[in-house]
């Protein structure tokens, strides 16, 4: 299996107070809130205009873009070419494709779960 790590870039429109709280946007390069990408887009209106009206409350960070980086590790199945996203936990370490197969973070097929033999009980010691 090939493994692929690439690094993935997003952005965020960040008010920031002094205590390091405030509020954060999904958003372009230039800014643009990406409504799109929010659940609730009337609250979130809502809350960019409280930040716009008040910007004595926003001291770091006052409507400023910041660059999110993200590491995304993924393999790609050699059955049947589905992308298999290797970060996040999986199944105790295991991650599933949709043909069925299962591997580890390093692309090497595994078993399925329900073939997994149990821990030696105590009394096999």
């Amino acid at each position: 299996m090939k493994i692929i790590e690439a690094e993935k870039k997003s952005y965020e429109l960040v008010y920031e107070d002094v205590h390091r709280s405030g509020y954060s946007f999904p958003c372009d390069e230039e800014g643009n809130v990406l409504w799109k990408k929010v659940l609730s887009p009337e609250a979130i209106q809502e809350s960019l205009a409280y930040c716009k009206a008040h910007p004595e409350k926003w001291t770091g960070r006052n409507g400023k873009v910041v660059t999110l980086i993200s590491h995304e590790r993924y393999g790609i199945c050699p059955y049947c070419g589905h992308k298999i996203n290797f970060c996040g936990s999986g199944y105790m370490g295991a991650f599933e494709c949709a043909c069925g197969r299962w591997y580890n973070r390093f692309g090497q097929e595994l078993n399925p779960p329900e073939d997994w033999e149990e821990s030696l009980e105590e009394d096999e010691f």
